[in-house]
């Protein structure tokens, strides 16, 4: 993880400069951009659903590491497994934490296309959409 964190970290770097993509690692700013077209969105939505599925086989992966481990008697085994099991466990967490910012991101922009296309005054009638 820490090499694809590095990377993630040139190529920011690369587009926004030094100080707002440092800004944008830890968190202090949030990428905002007005013109934002439908492919961004679209873009953003199979980045949520990829990192889904990806926290979906971690999560699937650690139960078969569970389901074998429960079983195993060696002391040695066990002792490697727990390591293994804490590497898995820190792979999902990792994986969400991914998820939840690609989520947050795809969401945002999501509203700001919407209002780029309808305005900032458009209303949804939520009554009669049904």
């Amino acid at each position: 993880m820490k090499t694809v964190t590095h990377a993630i970290e040139r190529i920011l770097e690369a587009r926004f400069g030094k100080t707002e993509a440092q800004a944008l690692i830890f968190g202090r700013a949030r990428l905002t951009r007005k013109d934002i077209q439908f492919i961004d969105v679209k873009h953003m939505s199979e980045l949520c659903e990829r990192y889904k599925a990806q926290i979906k086989a971690n999560i699937t992966a650690y139960r078969h590491w569970r389901a074998a481990h429960n079983v195993e008697v060696d002391s040695i085994a066990r002792l490697y497994g727990a390591a293994e099991g804490a590497l898995l466990h820190r792979r999902i967490s990792d994986s969400l934490k991914l998820w939840y910012f690609a989520h947050r991101d795809y969401h945002a922009m999501r509203r700001q296309y919407l209002i780029k296309c309808m305005g900032p005054d458009m209303r949804v009638d939520w009554d009669n959409a049904a």
